[in-house]
């Protein structure tokens, strides 16, 4: 790594060499930085997308399965779901059988 070259090298070098190493050690950092938080950026965005397709297909596969089960309602959050209604696993399951696009 080139701190630890420029830690080791240190002692024979001149001021003016050092603080040229030093900027120069400065700039890669930044730099460094600047791709990094291009890098995770593009990641966040990827991830926001992945799960927008997710929900949707979400979305798509509780309409089908409200429909082919004859529901007039399907809540998204409850607090109490009896079993008999509960429909997660068969999206879920519908879910795996969509590839998501």
């Amino acid at each position: 790594m080139q701190t630890d070259k420029f830690d080791a090298e240190v002692l024979n070098l001149t001021d003016v060499q050092r603080a040229q190493r030093r900027a120069k050690l400065a700039e890669q950092s930044r730099e460094f930085q600047e791709k990094r938080n291009a890098f995770l950026e593009d990641e966040n965005t990827v991830q926001r997308a992945d799960a927008q397709k997710m929900i949707a297909l979400a979305k798509k596969v509780v309409k089908q399965v409200a429909e082919a089960e004859k529901f007039d309602l399907v809540l998204q959050d409850a607090v109490y779901v009896n079993p008999e209604f509960d429909i997660t696993d068969k999206v879920i399951a519908g879910m795996n059988a969509e590839p998501l696009q």
